[in-house]
């Protein structure tokens, strides 16, 4: 599977991911793999993929119905929800205006998620603690304390510069 995206100028937003090759047939595009484990068991994988990328005012009920009907929708969902640049067309059953809401909530849970272990990090951090001690009180790795602790230092940074 291969995938096309245009390019950003710093300070925009991400380009689009605006091509994909299912199966054999391709689109337009440049490759960016996706994971073999689950894909080979796409039902779209046999499917003219034109039907999930429909034209602007296009129908997308077809491809939305063999999604239905599919054994690694949820996987295929989660490939576009944590794909770092937006993909358009169908996947996981949704289109790309309705994966924006759940890509925005789990942006949310992830910056929450970072708060709170820098929080923990802070506290345990104070004291003394080596980053693989604090990991191993956490339950996380020593790589995630030690971007905590520069997220951490950057922050108190701003603070003094302010």
């Amino acid at each position: 599977m291969s995938i096309t995206t245009g390019t950003a100028r710093p300070g925009t937003r991400p380009p689009r991911i605006r091509a994909v090759r299912f199966g054999g047939v391709s689109r337009e595009g440049v490759g960016m793999p996706l994971p073999p484990g689950w894909v080979r068991d796409a039902v779209c994988a046999q499917t003219d993929p034109e039907l999930f990328f429909p034209d602007k005012g296009g129908s997308t009920a077809a491809a939305k119905r063999i999604c239905a009907g599919c054994p690694v929708r949820a996987r295929c969902l989660d490939y576009a929800l944590d794909s770092p640049v937006p993909v358009s067309g169908i996947w996981g059953g949704l289109s790309e205006k309705e994966r924006r809401p759940l890509i925005k909530a789990r942006n949310r849970a992830r910056r929450y998620a970072l708060a709170e272990l820098d929080a923990q990090v802070s506290a345990l951090i104070a004291p003394g603690l080596r980053p693989a001690a604090i990991a191993a009180e956490l339950g996380c790795t020593p790589v995630e304390v030690r971007r905590a602790v520069a997220r951490i230092k950057e922050r108190r940074s701003r603070r003094s510069a302010a």
